[in-house]
């Protein structure tokens, strides 16, 4: 036992085997071998050792507990759970069985418990810095972050040494919208342990969140300094890359991370989204086979946007974001009690966002924040994004009641901000995509919150009680797929502004980089929406139409180069593709016209982008996909009058493009009637939009006054 507590194990091993040589029966010899089996990592070895040693004496406490540390070091929860109930049954004051049944009830998926097992060690042992900082983990969990960060304070109060609280105190005050704090606690924690791969893996992430790319990408290189075989830093690495601009880096990064954990799912779908965003479709065909099931499984979430336009599979969208869910937001609970209902007589309507600045999101939305009726709502903002001073951000404080910036607090404050504010519907604008903050609904900002116009899909979400569409979106022999009741607007889903300004400039073809003469396809489209099989039909329509060409955005480095590499392997010229540089809305409005016909892209559709086509008299074919991503352009063409322009297989879609490019009187026939009814059809109506929306929350409202459970609701 000396040579055991002085670290010298094989010697300890030695002894103990001889005393079993002379006394087989001599149990703490066989249980501190199965210890030294644990602490070597033997851990099965372990439970087999103190198993005998519990055979010989079924009483003893810490046998239990320590065949239940091996245990837990399997992931065999259930087994080591049963083996600290004994501990603490036979030893109720044993603090640290307590504090590892807590771990145990965590790993299986009961922080409550767990919170119960954690305090019962603190309140037998009130100095237990792990089991302080074991509680901060747990609240941490549960969504409760200030009472997490009182936690882990209190963990290095009482062990000033403690690296691993320090690094847990930086996690919650990055969430808790304090990144100077949270580096200022990551710095500490490196500092007591220069080494510690985790803490410089996070104060990465935070150089990252506050757009210091550099200075993150080298503290990912000092997380793989001291933890070389960590697939997630890898992963973080390859994500800042990305953002960077270094995209062959990133991806080399992400092959890192799923060649150290080939059941990376989340690194694989980032890498597979990255190849789309550069339109490197060899690269996406090498792992094609995979996508089907990436992040379908518990334990291997991705981030469900990611995967949206990789397949269009409603069903597989569904399972990915409830899984995500789950494992993301499961545990936040409730900010407080109910609020009963604001004195006003109007109806109080919060929106969240990041985006409340030059956004697609913010161009599509702006009139609507700015028509709603102030007699009967009053409308606040909730802005958790940068501060960015341009038009819109002031356009969109000038259009509502309330305006507030929300960016330095966590998820819970601003959702107990938004519940003092007496919100009768929080509407978030975001779902799963750059930014978003869906903790703030989970943990309940208004007594109703519904899901609109950032996110193409289900989140997922038990706390989500609406999803907003259109019978086009989502007919009923879909609804399965979302977990969400639907809210029907009768005619689109997409607020647009009718007022968006369109340069009076005449920029000309030449000035453009386009012939003069000759047909012009266009898709604006963002790059990662663009796959194989589009590409293979426009490619197609160029080689039947003479003197076309194919405009499309720049995007990132590799976008152009990928591109002309595919159009040549199909046989044309990569000078019949062009690409165009960004300009502002209004200039990039105007050019649509320079254009002829756009074609969309099939499993993610154009959103605002095939909007503001219509918007800019531009005509677009789309094909009817089977999920809301791949549904959108159509919602929006029966909403303009031009169903005739959605076709419903691929077939149809190449059949109606090659005849709009080849018979002019039917295209101008097309442009003239889309002429006619740009103002007069509702896509364009926004007063007509803002009143059917405000419909929507009044029946909503009235459902919940009356104690019913969200139903599907048919506004007018």
């Amino acid at each position: 036992m000396a040579a055991h507590q002085n670290g010298r194990l094989q010697e300890a091993r030695d002894l103990y085997l001889e005393v079993l040589k002379s006394q087989p029966g001599h149990f703490d010899s066989l249980h501190l071998l199965g210890v030294i089996a644990y602490q070597s990592g033997h851990h099965q070895a372990a439970v087999e050792l103190i198993g005998e040693a519990i055979k010989l004496r079924p009483g003893a406490a810490a046998f239990h507990a320590n065949r239940a540390n091996a245990l837990l070091a399997l992931k065999q929860w259930e087994r080591a759970l049963a083996d600290y109930d004994k501990a603490v049954a036979l030893k109720p004051d044993f603090a640290q069985a307590h504090l590892n049944r807590g771990s145990a009830l965590q790993a299986l998926g009961q922080p409550s418990a767990a919170l119960a097992g954690y305090d019962r060690a603190i309140a037998l042992a009130p100095d237990y810095a792990q089991a302080h900082n074991y509680r901060g983990t747990v609240l941490r969990e549960l969504g409760q972050l200030r009472a997490a960060l009182a936690a882990f304070d209190s963990a290095v109060a009482h062990q000033p040494d403690y690296a691993e609280a320090f690094a847990n105190r930086g996690l919650i005050l990055r969430e808790l919208g304090k990144p100077d704090a949270a580096l200022a606690s990551f710095d500490r924690a490196i500092a007591l342990k220069p080494g510690f791969a985790d803490a410089h893996c996070n104060r990465g992430i935070v150089l990252q969140e506050l757009g210091q790319l550099d200075a993150a990408i080298a503290t990912f290189d000092s997380a793989i300094a001291a933890g070389p075989d960590l697939a997630e830093v890898y992963c973080n690495r390859g994500s800042a890359l990305a953002e960077r601009n270094a995209l062959e880096a990133a991806i080399a990064d992400f092959d890192r991370a799923i060649a150290l954990k080939p059941g990376f799912a989340d690194a694989r779908a980032r890498k597979l989204f990255l190849q789309a965003t550069m339109c490197d479709w060899r690269g996406i065909e090498e792992d094609g086979a995979l996508i089907p099931a990436l992040g379908l499984s518990s334990g291997a979430t991705v981030q469900p946007f990611m995967m949206l336009s990789l397949e269009d599979d409603p069903a597989r969208h569904r399972t990915r974001s409830e899984i995500f869910t789950k494992a993301r937001y499961n545990f936040f609970e409730p900010a407080q009690a109910a609020l009963p209902p604001s004195a006003s007589a109007r109806l109080r309507i919060g929106y969240f966002s990041a985006d409340f600045h030059s956004h697609a999101v913010m161009y599509q939305l702006i009139r609507t924040l700015e028509l709603h009726d102030r007699a009967q709502f009053e409308v606040y903002a909730y802005s958790f994004g940068p501060e960015v001073d341009d038009a819109l951000r002031a356009r969109a404080k000038n259009a509502v009641d309330v305006f507030r910036d929300v960016c330095a607090l966590s998820g819970r404050d601003i959702a107990e901000l938004a519940r003092s504010d007496r919100l009768d519907i929080a509407v978030d604008l975001m779902g799963y995509t750059t930014n978003a903050r869906p903790e703030i609904f989970a943990s309940r900002a208004a007594p109703i919150q519904i899901s609109y116009l950032g996110y193409p899909g289900t989140l997922g979400a038990p706390f989500m009680d609406y999803l907003i569409a259109d019978r086009v979106l989502i007919p009923e022999a879909s609804r399965r797929h979302y977990c969400e009741r639907i809210i029907y607007l009768p005619h689109s889903h997409m607020a647009t502004d009718n007022t968006k300004a369109i340069s009076r400039g005449t920029m000309t073809r030449r000035e453009a980089g386009l012939p003069e003469d000759g047909f012009v396809f266009c898709c604006f489209n963002s790059s990662y929406k663009i796959g194989p099989a589009d590409f293979d039909l426009w490619m197609r329509l160029l080689s039947q139409v003479e003197n076309s060409v194919f405009w499309l955005v720049r995007g990132n480095s590799s976008v152009q180069r990928n591109l002309e590499k595919e159009a040549s392997k199909r046989g044309i010229a990569p000078a019949r593709l062009v690409f165009a540089e960004r300009v502002p809305m209004a200039d990039h409005l105007a050019r649509y016209r320079l254009a002829d016909l756009f074609l969309d892209t099939l499993h993610y559709t154009g959103h605002a982008t095939a909007a503001d086509a219509l918007w800019a008299g531009l005509p677009l074919v789309a094909k009817l996909g089977e999920g809301f991503p791949a549904r959108v352009a159509a919602s929006l063409l029966h909403a303009i009058g031009l169903p005739e322009l959605v076709a419903d297989s691929i077939e149809d879609y190449e059949r109606l493009a090659l005849e709009l490019a080849r018979n002019p009187q039917k295209l101008a026939s097309v442009k003239a009637a889309l002429e006619a009814r740009r103002m007069t059809a509702p896509l364009f109506d926004s007063k007509g939009f803002v009143r059917h929306l405000e419909d929507a929350y009044r029946r909503a409202y009235a459902g919940h006054q009356a104690g019913s459970r969200p139903q599907i609701i048919e506004a007018v």
